[in-house]
């Protein structure tokens, strides 16, 4: 009980330090409205082509071949995306053969034949 009291207590000496009394918060700048992202980002980096034809593959402005590599492995890997991918093409395809099957048809049919007669022999009637 006394070894949980003092590291309590030490916890709370630690957790309650000041950083100093000549400590000044850094100054942030911070706009007083939102704006949407434009080609600069908040620190100042030019945001990459690939962030402004594929947005959904944002993590590609890091030019990190190691964070790509880990995303297309998880992607890969997603079997809940996969499966989800597997019903859209089935629900696709089913809403072709629902389709398909009001509009009209059409049908044929053909039959050839050929006779070959022949005239070197001799038929008695």
């Amino acid at each position: 009980m006394i070894r949980c009291s003092i590291a309590l207590l030490l916890t709370m000496l630690t957790a309650s330090c000041t950083v100093g009394p000549d400590y000044k918060p850094p100054v942030v700048p911070v706009p007083k409205q939102w704006h949407e992202a434009t080609k600069i980002n908040l620190t100042g980096l030019h945001l990459s082509r690939s962030y402004e034809a594929h947005p959904d593959q944002w993590w590609k402005t890091f030019n990190d071949p190691v964070l790509n590599r880990l995303i297309t492995d998880a992607i890969a890997a997603n079997l809940d995306l996969k499966q989800a991918l597997v019903r859209v093409k089935e629900a696709r395809a089913q809403r072709w053969v629902t389709i398909t099957a009001g509009l009209p048809s059409i049908t044929g049919k053909s039959n050839v034949n050929r006779r070959f007669n022949n005239t070197s022999s001799t038929s008695q009637t």
